[in-house]
């Protein structure tokens, strides 16, 4: 995806059936899976779901401080 918008890097954009699209510089990347610290991977879109992830206030950040995915 190339679009310009708004959005910051590692903010979500969308979390669906698919992933979760993240924003990357001039565009953004969909996460099929996640690996959250100290767990098993899984499926995104699991991960979105058991977590009520929206694209309203979460970013991907390795600050611990921040909503994060990974």
């Amino acid at each position: 995806d190339t679009s310009n918008d708004a959005s910051a890097p590692g903010e979500v954009e969308q979390a669906d059936s698919h992933g979760i699209r993240v924003r990357a510089g001039r565009g953004s990347v969909l996460l099929i899976e996640v690996q959250p610290e100290g767990k098993k991977r899984m499926h995104a879109a699991e991960f979105a779901r058991g977590h009520q992830i929206t694209t309203s206030g979460y970013q991907i950040t390795k600050d611990k401080h921040h909503n994060q995915l990974i």
